[in-house]
């Protein structure tokens, strides 16, 4: 599978493991109201999950590897 942006290379992950990582991630959050000194992380790692969730859905677990980013499905044009 090629990237329709620039020909390179597609990795795919488990968009449901993407998915159930992003919400352990994002659940991190949790840990901060018990632990104040876990705020800093707690609100990295929920950003990283928030993508994590991003990627599982919109990209479908896809990544391109060559021009690093979420690959869309081109559109026939109208006409074709």
């Amino acid at each position: 599978m090629n990237c329709p942006t620039c020909g390179g290379p597609i990795i795919q992950k488990s968009p449901a493991r993407l998915g159930a990582v992003g919400v352990l991630m994002v659940a991190s959050l949790g840990a901060a109201l018990f632990v104040p000194l876990l705020w800093a992380p707690a609100i990295f790692l929920a950003a990283v999950g928030g993508y994590l969730i991003f990627w599982a859905t919109a990209g479908r677990g896809r990544w391109c590897r060559t021009c690093k980013q979420v690959p869309r499905e081109s559109k026939p044009k109208a006409g074709q």
